[in-house]
């Protein structure tokens, strides 16, 4: 997994577990890489204005901000045709070439 790839998926972990804290040790056996490496994506997430913050102590770790997530979204069977739809594509037959554009005549010439 790339670096990219991986900081996506630790904020989407950090999401899923919100409010409750997650220990740097086990986001590092969840992604199978370094204590170190978690270290250094958090601090990255930090500096790009992720709202990441850590509980010191017993019970601590690292969470996300849960007012600055969404909540989960569910769809019953009726909402989606509630929802407007893409209006359809005119069919005016067969496509025809563009005509270039003419330019105004003048009517005197100097």
């Amino acid at each position: 997994m790339n670096r990219t790839a991986r900081l996506y998926a630790l904020v989407e972990e950090l999401r899923a577990a919100a409010p409750r804290p997650l220990t740097v040790a086990a986001l590092a056996s969840r992604f199978e890489i370094s204590t170190r490496t978690v270290q250094r994506d958090l601090q990255a997430l930090l500096e790009t204005g992720v709202p990441v913050r850590t509980t010191p102590g017993r019970g601590g770790g690292w969470s996300i901000d849960p007012a600055m997530t969404l909540p989960p979204m569910h769809f019953t069977p009726r909402k989606p045709r509630h929802w407007p739809s893409p209006s359809p594509r005119p069919t005016t037959g067969p496509r025809t070439p563009a005509r270039p554009a003419q330019r105004p005549r003048r009517s005197q010439r100097r």
